[in-house]
């Protein structure tokens, strides 16, 4: 059985929601708004906003407290893949670096 995740993931995933937005716009990778095609800067939340995104195509699951500690490693895993193809990496915050803030 697949545990829920803890209070110290779900830090985490929020952190890497920042850390990626700030990445994708310090590459220029804008996301595309449409009313049109609008390019506009990330935010945390837009970024959850493409996480959740995957993680209903993937688990047909709504909101991110619903995934399990599995479910979420794959969302990631695909958010990760997906980010690469524009040359962005950015790993997901460890405990220490949780920790440590």
């Amino acid at each position: 059985m697949n545990k829920q995740r803890s209070s110290q993931q779900n830090k985490a995933l929020h952190m890497w929601f920042e850390q990626l937005a700030d990445e994708l716009n310090g590459t220029g990778f804008e996301q595309k708004i449409t009313i049109g095609t609008i390019d506009c800067p990330w935010n945390k939340d837009s970024v959850k906003m493409m996480y959740k995104k995957i993680a209903l195509a993937q688990f047909n699951k709504m909101h991110t407290s619903e995934l399990t500690t599995n479910e979420l490693q794959k969302v990631n895993e695909t958010l990760n893949r997906a980010v690469s193809e524009a040359g962005i990496s950015t790993p997901f915050p460890s405990i220490q670096f949780i920790i440590n803030q």
